[in-house]
């Protein structure tokens, strides 16, 4: 009885080291990402996968809180403002940076929530939907938006209050039936400007790999 089971164990061993050879010579390794908790840098920074991005790209991107480098920025370079701007923007401050877009700049700006004063809306007559009425009822929705120089539509998200231009019409705008203008842009002398609901959401670490926003 011993002899028979001794047997029919190597048997069974000689069966699982030609399984396990077989396995080995069909697997193959594949790198799997794994998400982790932010770590404390891009705890600090929320704009650190944009920066990364950036670089990537060939470019250079600097974050900023002092109000003064608005008064020497580079000819032909990009502006992010981001929301609570308020008071870096008295009225000589933003004739000078609108003065810096049409000689060339791009200025890129996250449109304030409503309620919240916004000197450089309110300069081009923008305004933001608030009433109840103003938005359709549901969750908010992807957004597709067409680039004039775009091969194909690119989906951002739809989060956020709309916009209504002013008399000044835009370039070109993106925004969901009946509720106003996720994004308006302006062509400015030779230069550009972009207002945009939700950008700085779009741009941060969390949702920068989402939909198409990098890409947009």
């Amino acid at each position: 009885m011993n002899r028979r089971w001794l047997i029919w164990g190597i048997v069974a061993l000689l069966a699982l080291l030609t399984l396990a050879s077989g396995l080995a010579t069909r697997l193959e390794r594949e790198s799997v990402p794994v998400h982790e908790p932010p770590q404390a840098a891009a705890r600090r920074n929320p704009y650190l996968a944009l920066e990364r991005f950036t670089e990537r790209m060939g470019g250079t991107l600097t974050r900023r809180s002092d109000a003064s480098v608005l008064d020497r920025l580079p000819a032909g370079g990009t502006v992010l403002l981001d929301r609570q701007r308020a008071h870096w923007l008295p009225a000589d401050r933003l004739r000078n940076l609108l003065a810096w877009v049409e000689d060339g700049g791009y200025l890129l700006v996250v449109a304030e929530r409503p309620g919240v004063e916004d000197p450089l809306l309110d300069h081009f007559g923008i305004s933001r939907l608030t009433k109840a009425g103003d938005q359709p009822a549901g969750p908010p929705r992807m957004l597709e938006v067409d680039l004039p120089q775009g091969q194909a539509p690119l989906r951002v998200d739809a989060a956020g209050p709309g916009l209504r231009a002013g008399s000044r019409p835009p370039s070109w705008s993106a925004g969901r039936p009946g509720a106003g203008a996720q994004w308006l842009h302006y062509a400015i002398g030779r230069g550009n400007l972009t207002v945009a609901v939700g950008l700085d959401n779009q741009l941060s670490n969390r949702q920068i790999g989402e939909l198409d926003h990098a890409e947009l």
